[in-house]
């Protein structure tokens, strides 16, 4: 006898979760989604990949009697960092835009939705990241590789998420 002697095929208990998952609906995709930079139109067709951040309190914990830990929720993680990848265009709509923000020292708002082609032109999931400060890295550029696109990494720090 071969395999283990406790197996046996479960067809009817991988249909509900089958059919649980489909009643559920479409799935997000991570390609449908928009930013938009409060000021800057452009960006939310030039952005190429963003994140959304994370959410959370701060763990305070507590230790009892017998050394035993219980956590609870403490101040809200109102602020943090998300990376986020636009696509430059021959006109140096990017870069510009990134080096007013830094030079004048602006503070821009900003908001992640996520869109779905099924759902319509609705708002989608919002997100948003309010006084924000941008960090443009280092930006690739190579003779050798000739099918690459100018690609500005930028580094946001909210100071606010919005929930």
């Amino acid at each position: 006898m071969a395999g283990h002697s406790n197996t046996k095929g479960n067809l009817g208990l991988l249909k509900t979760h089958y059919n649980k998952n489909k009643a559920l609906g479409e799935k997000a995709q991570a390609f449908e989604f928009e930013m938009n930079v409060t000021g800057y139109p452009d960006w939310t067709v030039l952005c190429r990949s963003t994140q959304i951040p994370a959410m959370g309190r701060s763990d305070v914990e507590d230790y009892g009697a017998m050394g035993l830990l219980f956590v609870q929720s403490g101040a809200l993680e109102n602020s943090g960092e998300i990376t986020v990848m636009c696509v430059e265009t021959i006109k140096g709509v990017m870069i510009n835009d990134l080096r007013n923000i830094i030079k004048e020292k602006k503070m821009v708002d900003i908001t992640i939705a996520l869109k779905s082609e099924s759902a319509g032109t609705g708002k989608g999931q919002l997100m948003q990241l309010l006084d924000c400060k941008m960090r443009c890295d280092a930006i690739e550029l190579s003779t050798e590789d000739t099918a690459a696109l100018v690609k500005p990494s930028i580094t946001i720090r909210y100071n606010f998420l919005d929930l």
